[in-house]
Formats: C-alpha cells, structure tokens, sequence
C-alpha cells in the first residue's frame, strides 16, 4: 500500500478536476476536515502550487471559492 502525503493527495486530485474545486468538494474527495483541507492548501498556496479564486454566485451572498493548479 502507497501512503501518499494530503499535499500530494490534493494535488492528483485538482489535476484531474481542471475547473477547480472548493473545499468541501476536496473534503469529500479525501475524507478529511474541512480545517485540514484548509491549512493544506495554504501550504500550497503559499508555495504557488495552486491558486483560489471566487466565483460569484448568480444570487445573493458570499461568492464561491475554488481551488485550482496553478501550473
């Protein structure tokens, strides 16, 4: 069995899904908390491996946010 680091593990994930996926989306994919999915893609993000953008919704309120490679 390969154990692959949760970095990694989003990485593969955000290849595959060229759109982008928000957090509960990727927690979904990976069974993990939101707050560690979280504080992955910070990491992530601070290394410019991937970027987070906001869509904004066609109704009212706070505007989506989706994770996507930057590469």
């Amino acid at each position: 069995m390969i154990i692959m680091k949760l970095e990694d593990q989003l990485l593969d994930i955000l290849k595959i899904n060229k759109n982008g996926l928000t957090r509960g989306e990727l927690c979904n994919f990976t069974g993990k908390p939101r707050t560690t999915i979280y504080d992955k893609l910070q990491i992530l993000i601070s290394t410019n491996k991937v970027k987070k953008f906001s869509i904004q919704n066609k109704h009212r309120g706070r505007p989506k946010v989706v994770y996507k490679l930057c590469f």
